[in-house]
């Protein structure tokens, strides 16, 4: 008999999150992201080696489930933070069968794949 649902693959995936705004901005982010986000978001994302670079202003982490792209979790943040640029990008191991990589820029929970067409909008 075979099961009617196939369980997803699971794929490691590198994220990192850069942020640009105001020092208030970026540490209420940060503080954000480590008190609450991660927490809500453990058992599904499988959040692993977590990694805030306070020189860059970068947050850089891995995934360990069935979800490559994250930019709608992302774009939720750009909305609780609307005045931060966001760049997001993510990337699988290169080894990975079905490689895939792409960057997002956000700006008040919008989206846009060209930074130069986000800047356009504000």
């Amino acid at each position: 008999m075979n099961p009617m649902h196939q369980p997803s693959e699971i794929t490691r995936v590198f994220h990192s999150l850069t942020i640009d705004g105001s020092d208030v901005e970026i540490t209420r982010f940060y503080e954000f992201i480590a008190g609450r986000w991660f927490t809500e978001h453990q058992n599904f994302l499988n959040f692993q080696n977590k990694l805030w670079d306070n020189g860059h202003d970068t947050l850089r982490f891995e995934t360990v489930c069935g979800t490559k792209n994250i930019v709608k979790y992302v774009q939720k943040i750009s909305m609780i933070f609307p005045t931060l640029f966001i760049m997001y990008d993510y990337y699988t191991d290169e080894d990975e069968e079905n490689f895939e990589e792409a960057v997002f820029w956000l700006y008040g929970g919008k989206i846009n794949t060209n930074r130069e067409e986000l800047s356009k909008e504000v």
